[in-house]
């Protein structure tokens, strides 16, 4: 095909669960440790994404520098100290024994109104726009691509 490099795409590596309010989730922490440990892989990726059921728009970060860098850590267990990127910062941390994926805020750490994934820490799972500890029940997800 005319313009066509030969590459085919590599498709989102995608992290979407269902939590329920004041319930640890050990369904969605294994969930969690299978994306994080084995599907996200050592590579480059062009966006990192996270939504839930209470925001309007998705947080999307489309640097593929800090991405990579937010995926990467995700997947290695590894520390960010709030990259700043899509208009948020961004921080991956250990929380509950396995990495935590939050924006604006602080790992381990409750907010109102805060967009947290650490669904290894009991009933303080995260949330998105909403309590990030025992936060009303809702789907969250990441998405690195």
């Amino acid at each position: 095909m005319p313009g066509n490099s030969g590459e085919c795409p590599i498709p989102g590596v995608v992290f979407s669960e269902d939590f329920v309010q004041f319930e640890p989730a050990p369904a969605q922490c294994n969930s969690w440790n299978d994306f994080v440990s084995n599907q996200l892989t050592e590579r480059s990726y062009s966006s990192v994404k996270l939504s839930g059921t209470f925001n309007t728009t998705d947080f999307t970060c489309n640097d593929p520098t800090v991405a990579t860098l937010v995926c990467l850590a995700l997947h290695r267990g590894a520390f960010i100290n709030g990259l700043f990127c899509g208009g948020r910062f961004w921080f991956v941390g250990q929380c509950g024994g396995a990495p935590e994926l939050n924006l604006d805020g602080a790992v381990c750490s409750c907010t109102f109104g805060g967009a947290d994934v650490r669904p290894c820490s009991g009933s303080s799972w995260g949330g998105v726009n909403t309590e990030t500890c025992d936060a009303p029940s809702q789907n969250l997800s990441v998405v690195c691509e």
